[in-house]
C-alpha cells in the first residue's frame, strides 16, 4: 500500500503465547493486501532494539495490540516492553484494534494510568475456526480506521488530509472539496510537487504542511482559513504567488518584472504560525489582512521580498519575522493595536530606507533593526517607553534621530555603530544612558545630556571620534568605565559637582586638552585619562584622596602636575609616558603610599618618568620624601 509512513501497521504481542497468531496475521495483510506491517522478527536492522521498535510505532497508522489472558500481567513493571509499546502509540495517537484472543475483552482490573486508555478501544475476536473470515473483518477494521483515496490519506469522515506520499504523482494537486483541515506535515518533503488549490471548505493549514516543497511555485488559499501554522511553507524556494480568490493574480510563468506575491484577505481573523514562509526566497510581495498574529521567522530569509502590507488587529511584530530579508524596501502597518517590534524583527533587511512606527508601539526590542544600513528615516512614536539593546546597532545610514518623551531609558547599545548619525536629541525625560549606547558613532559631533540623566553607562561614547561638545548636567551621578574614552575629537571636559568618583578609562585616549574636576570627587580611577595625548592643564582639587594606576600614563602634552595634599595614595606608573613633564609638586607633608611598594622607599619609575626632574615639596619635608624615592634621586627634590 502506498502511503508516506514507514508502516502502516505495527503488531504488538506476548511471544511466549501470541507469536504464531502474530506472525499469521503479519503473513496475511502483507501478501494479501499489500500492506506494509512491522513485525520484529522480519524486519528489524542494526541499531538499538528498543530505540527501533518505537521509531517503528511512531511511524505507522495503525496499532494491532494482540490481547490474550496473561498480556497485561507484567505490565505493573514499568520496563515491560509491551506496556511501552501501548503507551507509545496512545502518546502519538495512534489508530488501536485490540484483537482477542480465547478472551471476550480487556481485563476488568485497573490497568497502568499511562496505558488504562487503551480500554476504550473496540477490537475484533481472533477466529481459530474462521481465520479468512477473520482476516476480511481486520482489513475492514483497518480501512475504517484509514482512508485512502489515490495514496493520500484522509481521515474517516474526509475532512482532514492527513498525509500525502513524497513521491506523489503529478505536478498539480486539486485537494478534494469537503477537507477542512490540512494535517500536519501533510505534504512536507514533496519535492515534485509545482501546485496546489484548495477548496473553499478549508479552514486550517498546519504545522509544516508544505514544507520543503522545493518545486511549488504557486498556491491558492481560500478566505475561510483563519491558521496557518508553524513552518507550513519553510523552504519553499520557488514559490512565488501565494493567493486567495480576491484579487485573485494568475501567473502562468516566473519572469522578473512580474510581483511574485502573497495576498492573504481572509473571511475571519488569521494566525501564521512561526517559520510559516521560511526560506521563500522568490516572494516579492505580500500583502495581509485580518491577521492577529504572525509568528516568530514566518517570512525570515525571504530574500527577495520587497514590499509588504499588514492590515488587521497584530499586536506584536515577533523575534525574527522579517531578519534576513535583504530586499525588503517598504514595510506598512495598518493596525491601531500593534504594541511591540520584537528582538531581531528586521535584522539584516540591508535594502530598508525608511519605518514609520505606529503610534500603539510601546516596546522595540534587542536587535530589532539591526545592520539596516540603508535606513536613513525611522519615526519613533511618544507612544514608546522601551528602546532595547542593539536596537539600531550598525544603521549606518541614519543621520538624525529623535526619541520621544516617553523614554526613561536609552538601551545598552541601542545606538551603537550608527556612523552616519550627527544629532541626537534626548528628551528630559530620560534617567540612564546604558551601555554602549552610542559606541562608535564616529559622526556625532554635539550631544546634548538633559539634567533628568544620572547614569551614564559603561562604553556609552566610546569610539565618538567626532564628538567635540558634551555638557555632563549635575544630576549625573555615576558616569562608568570607557565612558567617553577614544573620544579624539573632544578636547575639553567638565566634570559636575555630583560625581563622586571618575571610574576606570572614562576618558582613555580622548583628545582633551583641559580638563576640570570639581571638589566632589574623591578618587581618579585606573587609566582615567591615559593616552589624553593633548591634555595641558587640569587641576586635582583637595577632595581627591586616591590616584589609580596608568591615571596619567601616556599624557604626552602633561609639563606639570599638583598632587594636593589629600591625596593618600597612588598606584602604579600614574605618570608613566609623560615624556614632557618636568615638574610635579606635592603639597602633603608625608608623600602618599604605592599600594605593593615595600615601604618605606618605592621604584622611582614605577610612578614618574625620567623627564621628572623636579619634584616639589614642602619646606622641611625632605626626609620623608627621600625616604619615599630613594637616595639615588634626591637631586629631584626641591623645597618650596
Amino acid at each position: 500500500m502506498e502511503n508516506n509512513n514507514k508502516f502502516d501497521v505495527f503488531i504488538s504481542y506476548r511471544r511466549e503465547n501470541s507469536y504464531d497468531i502474530a506472525r499469521l496475521i503479519c503473513s496475511e495483510l502483507k501478501y494479501k493486501y499489500n500492506y506494509n506491517v512491522s513485525f520484529d522478527e522480519d524486519n528489524l536492522g542494526g541499531g538499538r532494539f528498543d530505540l527501533e521498535l518505537l521509531n517503528r510505532i511512531e511511524e505507522c497508522r495503525i496499532f494491532l495490540l494482540i490481547v490474550t489472558a496473561t498480556t497485561f500481567e507484567r505490565c505493573k513493571n514499568e520496563e515491560d516492553w509491551v506496556r511501552q509499546e501501548i503507551a507509545c502509540a496512545l502518546k502519538n495517537e495512534k489508530h488501536i484494534i485490540p484483537i482477542f484472543v480465547d478472551v471476550e475483552n480487556f481485563p476488568e482490573e485497573k490497568l497502568p494510568e499511562e496505558i488504562e486508555e487503551v480500554k476504550s478501544w473496540n477490537g475484533l475476536k481472533y477466529d481459530r475456526n474462521n481465520f479468512n473470515g477473520f482476516i476480511n473483518k481486520l482489513k475492514i477494521f483497518i480501512e475504517s480506521k484509514i482512508n485512502i483515496i489515490d495514496g493520500i490519506e484522509y481521515s474517516p469522515d474526509g475532512k482532514i488530509l492527513i498525509k500525502a506520499p513524497k513521491d506523489i504523482k503529478g505536478r498539480v494537486f486539486n485537494i478534494p472539496d469537503g477537507v477542512t483541515k490540512i494535517g500536519d506535515g501533510a505534504f512536507k518533503g514533496c519535492t515534485s510537487l509545482e501546485e496546489i488549490s484548495f477548496p473553499e471548505s478549508v479552514t486550517y493549514i498546519g504545522n509544516s504542511a508544505f514544507e520543503a516543497c522545493i518545486s511549488l511555485a504557486r498556491i491558492y488559499i481560500p478566505k475561510k482559513v483563519s491558521y496557518i501554522g508553524d513552518y507550513a511553507f519553510k523552504g519553499c524556494m520557488s514559490l512565488y504567488d501565494i493567493t486567495t480568490e480576491e484579487n485573485f493574480l494568475y501567473i502562468r510563468y516566473a519572469h522578473p518584472y512580474i510581483p511574485y506575491k502573497l495576498t492573504l484577505f481572509p473571511d475571519s481573523e488569521l494566525k501564521i504560525g512561526k517559520e510559516a514562509f521560511y526560506g521563500c526566497s522568490c516572494l516579492k510581495n505580500a500583502s495581509i489582512r485580518s491577521v492577529v498574529q504572525i509568528g516568530e521567522y514566518a517570512f525570515c530569509a525571504c530574500t527577495a521580498l520587497e514590499r509588504i502590507e499588514i492590515h488587521g488587529n497584530l499586536k506584536e511584530i515577533e523575534r525574527d519575522t522579517f531578519s534576513g530579508c535583504k530586499d525588503l524596501k517598504y514595510i506598512a502597518f495598518e493596525t491601531t493595536n500593534l504594541t511591540i517590534i520584537g528582538g531581531r524583527a528586521f535584522v539584516g533587511c540591508t535594502s530598508l530606507k525608511k519605518f514609520n512606527i505606529p503610534d500603539s508601539v510601546t516596546k522595540i526590542g534587542n536587535w530589532a533593526f539591526h545592520g539596516c544600513t540603508e535606513l536613513t528615516e525611522i519615526s519613533i512614536p511618544d507612544s514608546v517607553e522601551e528602546i532595547g539593546g542593539y536596537a539600531f546597532d550598525g544603521c549606518i545610514g541614519l543621520t538624525e534621530i529623535t526619541i520621544p518623551d516617553s523614554m526613561t531609558e536609552i538601551g545598552d547599545e541601542s545606538f551603537a555603530g550608527c556612523t552616519g548619525l550627527t544629532k541626537f536629541n534626548i528628551p528630559d525625560s530620560v534617567k540612564k544612558i546604558g551601555e554602549r549606547a552610542f559606541e562608535g558613532c564616529t559622526g556625532l559631533t554635539e550631544i546634548n545630556i538633559p539634567d533628568s540623566v544620572t547614569v551614564i553607562g559603561e562604553w556609552a561614547f566610546y569610539g565618538c571620534t567626532g564628538l567635540t561638545k558634551i555638557t555632563i548636567p549635575d544630576s549625573v551621578a555615576e558616569i562608568y568605565w570607557h565612558a567617553f574614552a577614544g573620544c579624539k575629537g573632544l578636547t575639553d571636559i567638565t566634570i559636575p559637582n555630583s560625581v563622586t568618583e571618575i571610574r576606570d578609562w572614562v576618558f582613555c585616549g580622548a583628545g582633551l586638552t583641559k580638563a576640570t574636576i570639581p571638589d566632589s570627587v574623591t578618587k581618579i580611577g585606573d587609566y582615567v585619562f591615559a593616552d589624553c595625548t593633548g591634555l595641558k592643564e587640569i587641576t586635582i582639587p583637595d577632595s581627591v584622596k586616591e590616584i589609580g594606576c596608568n591615571a596619567f600614563d601616556g599624557c604626552a602634552g602633561l609639563t606639570q602636575f599638583s598632587i594636593p595634599d589629600s591625596v593618600m595614595e597612588i598606584c602604579h606608573c600614574a605618570f608613566n609616558r609623560c615624556p614632557s613633564l618636568q615638574s610635579i609638586t606635592f603639597n602633603g607633608a608625608f608623600p602618599p603610599t604605592v599600594p605593593g611598594a615595600f615601604p618605606p622607599s618605592i621604584p622611582f619609575d614605577s610612578l614618574f618618568c625620567p623627564s621628572t626632574t623636579n619634584i616639589f615639596i614642602p619646606k622641611g619635608t625632605k626626609e620623608n620624601y627621600l625616604k619615599w624615592i630613594g637616595e639615588e634621586n634626591e637631586h629631584r627634590l626641591k623645597e618650596y
